[in-house]
């Protein structure tokens, strides 16, 4: 009997409908038993009371179908079936109980569709449906449906199994693709059972005919991705060990593809396309997920030996070496595993990828899973670090593999082609080629030879996987999805050709409960090849292309940013000037080189904010660790001549001993000849001899840094002010004479008189100090004159420091003091000339500049405002208001 489910679950019915219909359906069933005829015969009552139940009211709990039940399908033998006589269609899964109430009496029917799909635009539209969608009729045969479930409580999961004659499938028998779906009923925590499924669940049936079945053949590559993203922490261990354990633990999504993987395992042989940084991720988990080392890894009496890995000084290069095999590398054989549960985990998921990888077809991406086409954009150099960083990874593992490339989302990057190696493979999906590529070049012809290079189209539609429910890229769905194309292939082709398909999973693809895909595909129509055999078996030769021709444009806005790079640069180059100061260990740059690189990963794309803070952290640890070896001098320092010698200390702040250098100023004042290596015992200090010369005199400060082999700067630093002993002498020797000027200045001042026939001498260019007093000037002359003194012909006696100087040829009675004083000055000579009248409360020079606004050719006067010269007005002595106008001495006008 067929039984049309053809819409999604129906409204429940009230209760007396719901008993009204029941009664119908039992009077009506007999009637619906013989118009179905022989081919279908009543399934007995549980079937009837299925075909017509009422509706129950129990919760829906499936996320996808609205169904309480959660039905799978685990299992399709054979995947082709082969439209003969005797074939018969098995199928295995599961139903879980999703809901919080028992189910009981249930019944697991298989559905089918009448005609097949026969084009692959019909297959794409197919796996994109609804999962509600109709597909075709249940069928009710007794023998064909499943009811040894006759209880299932929450959370309860139970496994079935379907037996399906072909000549009992209802199809038309045209070969092509049909559906074949899973339904299960049964009946609610109040034994109300619905006519709609309470489960389901459907993939695909591809079916061939039998002439074909013997004249062609399907061979199909699946490539499995080994992809995370990795992260370290700012010590360099590695960040959320926690998400690791789940991964790498029993039923994490890393955990079963080595299940997969597993060479022992009875299934078709796949292809391994690895990162070789998750094996670096294992190991150190599996160590105790220690922090960056700085722990001794080479013996310190052997000559030194380049450590082989990639350094940011262009004429260094990699050797063949592997780096570091004690500490963070070497094979599984010499792990040496910490205790708990993260390390247990992470070390048998190693031995188990290290031992399929080894007797597996093994692809090797660049280190780190580089975004290519971000390093195309910002940095194109990068790749060739990341594939540095690859090959080391497999001697350090004793891994022998393919180096290959595979774009995620996009296709070959343009600038990339041409840093590729000679045996490169390059996976590029369909939907991704360039608009100037072959047109043979597809999926259904998916090799081509560029210069040498095997260039693989895979399949993104197959690798989108099956129909849902369920995890479309899982087990059964993707490989029925797979067969599927390639029958719809086989009959669009030639008779007796072979179908060839390749297909690269999802980057984080998760196997699910339902295992491999390639379960069963070791005999009949459809069996898996290595990848790298493929191109071997296949009956033509490869299209030949050029690389060019594949390179497609980068889209910015979707790649790494390029600051990243500029972060990753930073932190490589900062990691090398570590390990170069540290004589016993060549693990350092290694170790930060994988973690930069790390950074440029394609599943960092959508969590840059955290990506940024994680290698900022890991910058500012290891520029801590730089900073650690600092270097300690005198306050200041004294040479005994032009050059000499001065001592400073190196301390080691490290717990591992440094050899460095200390470099001061070069210039043409001074300079400091370099102190060459100096070995400094961990934790301890070395003094150092430091010879510097002076060019110049003066006192100069020195800038004494901690430097690398190099010469660049490690952070340390000291500034020292360093002068000469013979500029100490011309100091004191200037310094001798200024005073002696300055003593002899006052003596010949105050020697010379009027009577003693030597001119008056001006007073030293000493800066006098204004002063305001209200006492009487006195008259102090320092002096008697050689006969009696007249008012007429004296000349003026010298004033002492607190006498104001009157103008010559003043005339009058002295000006009164401030303090009402007079100064007695003597009267001018005879035909000298008159005195300007003097008034004391007119400022300063008012006389003379009243005197130059009238007549500008006075001499002194102002060459913009007619008025005297700031000399004039000042004097060149400083002081305002005393001594005579123009006689070096400053007077008031």
């Amino acid at each position: 009997m067929l039984d049309r489910d053809a819409s999604p679950l129906r409204a429940a019915r009230p209760p007396r409908l719901a008993a009204l219909l029941l009664v119908l359906g039992v009077l009506l069933a007999p009637l619906l038993a013989w118009d179905a005829g022989p081919a279908s015969a009543a399934p007995g009552p549980g079937a009837t009371a299925a075909a017509v139940g009422a509706a129950s009211a129990a919760a829906l709990d499936d996320e996808e179908t609205g169904t309480p039940l959660t039905v799978t399908i685990d299992g399709v033998t054979p995947d082709v079936g082969v439209l003969a006589p005797g074939t018969v269609i098995g199928v295995s899964g599961s139903v879980t109980n999703s809901s919080d109430e028992t189910w009981t009496d249930l019944q697991v029917f298989p559905v089918t569709s009448s005609a097949p799909l026969r084009t692959e635009a019909e297959l794409d539209a197919a796996s994109d449906s609804d999962p509600l969608s109709f597909i075709g009729e249940r069928l009710l045969v007794d023998g064909l449906f499943d009811e040894s479930i006759t209880r299932l409580a929450p959370g309860e999961t139970r496994s079935y199994r379907l037996e399906l004659p072909i000549e009992q499938l209802q199809i038309s028998g045209a070969p092509g693709v049909y559906w074949l779906g899973v339904h299960a009923l049964g009946a609610d925590g109040d034994g109300v059972r619905s006519g709609n499924a309470v489960g389901r669940a459907r993939t695909l049936l591809p079916l061939i005919d039998q002439d074909r079945s013997t004249a062609t053949a399907g061979r199909a590559s699946i490539v499995v991705p080994l992809r995370a993203p990795v992260r370290y922490a700012e010590d360099g261990s590695i960040a959320d060990p926690e998400a690791w354990a789940a991964q790498l633990g029993e039923g994490g999504r890393l955990r079963r593809i080595a299940d997969v993987l597993d060479p022992d395992a009875a299934v078709g042989p796949t292809s391994i396309l690895l990162d070789p940084a998750l094996l670096d991720v294992a190991r150190r988990l599996a160590e105790g997920n220690p922090p960056r080392s700085l722990a001794p890894t080479t013996d310190p009496d052997a000559e030194p030996t380049d450590p082989g890995s990639t350094s940011t000084d262009p004429t260094t290069g990699p050797t063949d070496e592997p780096t570091d095999a004690g500490s963070v590398g070497g094979d599984a054989g010499d792990l040496q595993v910490a205790d708990g549960p993260t390390a247990a985990a992470a070390a048998a998921w190693l031995d188990d990828v290290l031992a399929a990888a080894a007797a597996g077809d093994l692809l090797v991406l660049p280190y780190g899973d580089l975004d290519l086409g971000a390093a195309a954009l910002h940095d194109p150099v990068a790749y060739g670090r990341a594939r540095l960083l690859a090959d080391d990874a497999l001697a350090r593992y004793r891994l022998t593999g393919t180096p290959a490339v595979a774009p995620q989302d996009e296709g070959l990057p343009a600038g990339i082609a041409d840093q590729l190696e000679d045996d490169a493979v390059v996976l590029v999906g369909d939907g991704a080629l360039a608009g100037d590529a072959p047109d043979d070049l597809s999926a259904g012809a998916p090799l081509a030879d560029a210069d040498g290079r095997p260039v693989v189209v895979v399949d993104d539609a197959v690798a989108e996987g099956g129909p849902a429910p369920g995890d479309r890229t899982s087990g059964v769905l993707l490989r029925q999805r797979l067969a599927a194309t390639m029958v719809l292939g086989a009959l669009d082709d030639d008779a007796g050709a072979t179908q060839e398909r390749a297909v690269l999973l999802p980057a984080l693809w998760n196997p699910g409960e339902a295992g491999t895909p390639t379960r069963g595909l070791t005999t009949g129509w459809l069996r898996t090849v290595p990848l790298t055999e493929l191109a071997a078996a296949g009956d033509t030769a490869p299209a030949e292309v050029d690389l060019d021709a594949l390179a497609t444009d980068v889209d910015a806005s979707r790649a790494v940013p390029g600051d990243l790079f500029v972060l990753s640069r930073s932190l490589v180059t900062r990691g090398a000037r570590l390990d170069s100061i540290l004589p016993e260990t060549d693990a350092v740059r290694s170790q930060t080189e994988r973690a930069a690189t790390s950074v440029l990963s394609y599943e960092n794309r959508g969590d840059l904010a955290r990506v940024r803070s994680g290698i900022r952290d890991q910058i500012d640890q290891v520029e801590e660790l730089l900073g650690s070896v600092t270097v300690e001098a005198p306050p200041t320092i004294t040479l005994s001549g032009d050059d000499g010698d001065f001592n400073v200390r190196v301390v080691n702040g490290l717990d591992q001993p440094v050899v460095v250098e200390l470099r001061g100023d070069e210039s043409r004042r001074v300079s400091v000849e370099p102190s060459g290596p100096v070995e400094v015992p961990a934790g301890g200090s070395a003094s150092v001899r430091m010879t510097v010369a002076m060019h110049r005199l003066g006192v100069y400060d020195v800038d004494v840094r901690v430097v690398d082999e190099t010469g660049t700067a490690l952070g340390g630093a000291v500034v020292v002010p360093v002068r000469s002993a013979a500029v100490s002498d011309i100091i004191w020797a200037i310094i001798g004479s200024a005073a002696l000027l300055f003593v002899g200045g006052r003596c010949g001042g105050t020697a010379g008189g009027p009577g003693d026939g030597s001119p008056r001498r001006p007073p030293s260019p000493r800066p006098r100090a204004r002063t305001t007093s209200t006492r009487a000037p006195t008259r102090a002359p320092t002096q008697a004159p050689t006969q009696a003194p007249t008012r007429t012909t004296a000349p003026p006696t010298p004033r002492t420091a607190r006498e104001p100087r009157r103008p010559a040829g003043l005339r009058g009675p002295a000006p009164r003091s401030r303090s009402g004083g007079r100064d007695a000055r003597p009267a001018p000579a005879a035909g000298a000339q008159p005195a300007l009248r003097h008034d004391p409360d007119r400022r300063p020079g008012h006389d003379l500049r009243h005197r130059a606004r009238r007549h500008h050719d006075l001499p002194g006067a102002h060459p913009r405002r007619g008025g005297p010269a700031p000399e004039a007005r000042r004097g060149r002595g400083g002081r305002r208001g005393h001594g005579a106008p123009g006689d070096g001495r400053g007077g008031r006008g």
